[in-house]
């Protein structure tokens, strides 16, 4: 069976306003902040950015904090001892010290995206053969022209308060992967979103579904 190697996390969480538009955050709480999340989880850099500020170790490795959207974007590498599990961790506690050192009292959307590549081999090494005869076998691709190939298939769920969206590719930079992008946003349709402690089993859900239902359709 096909095995997922987990790249990244990004979680995005649109704070309630106390007024409109949302007002600044202060600095001197923001420096406390980044103090408090330095002391587990190293930053290189520290900037302020207008209402906010961002913590940056490298590119798609960040926390930006907006008045009106903080994000975190975690890379997994096992080589530094960022597995999925470390990945969720880190985020749950960093956004909960954001939420409590800036007076965040609930939230109106979130957003998880996890990324993975699925690497192939032997007979199923072509991602592009793969994903064509798999899962869009009814269309040829040079029927429409010489040099086409199936660049994706994306398959989207939307029911109340949520929408879903799993993107999977070949992987451009090398067609032994594939690349998958599970995307899963959620809206606070019946009143505030309020408790952080639901984050924790949002991004497993995640994780779990790219690993195990995505998984089971590139494998049958």
């Amino acid at each position: 069976m096909l095995e997922p190697s987990f790249k990244a996390l990004v979680v995005a969480i649109v704070p309630q306003p106390r007024q409109i538009p949302p007002p600044p955050f202060q600095q001197e709480d923001l420096q406390k902040l980044f103090v408090e999340i330095t002391r587990d989880y190293p930053y290189q850099q520290f900037s302020f950015t207008p209402g906010g500020a961002q913590l940056m170790n490298a590119p798609g490795d960040l926390i930006a904090i907006q008045p009106g959207l903080v994000q975190a974007q975690i890379v997994i590498d096992p080589a530094f001892t960022t597995n999925r599990s470390a990945a969720m961790d880190k985020t749950v506690t960093i956004l909960k010290r954001t939420f409590d050192r800036l007076k965040i009292e609930g939230f109106l959307q979130c957003g998880i995206k996890v990324v993975a590549h699925i690497p192939l081999s032997g007979e199923q090494s072509d991602a592009k053969e793969f994903l064509s005869t798999r899962l869009m076998p009814a269309v040829d691709p040079d029927d429409l022209a010489p040099g086409f190939f199936a660049g994706g298939v994306k398959y989207r769920r939307l029911a109340e308060g949520e929408e879903a969206n799993l993107l999977i590719e070949p992987f451009v930079h090398d067609n032994h992967f594939l690349f998958i992008d599970y995307d899963v946003a959620r809206t606070a349709a019946t009143g505030l979103m309020q408790d952080l402690d639901h984050l924790a089993n949002w991004i497993d859900d995640s994780f779990s579904f790219v690993a195990g239902p995505t998984m089971n359709i590139l494998s049958s």
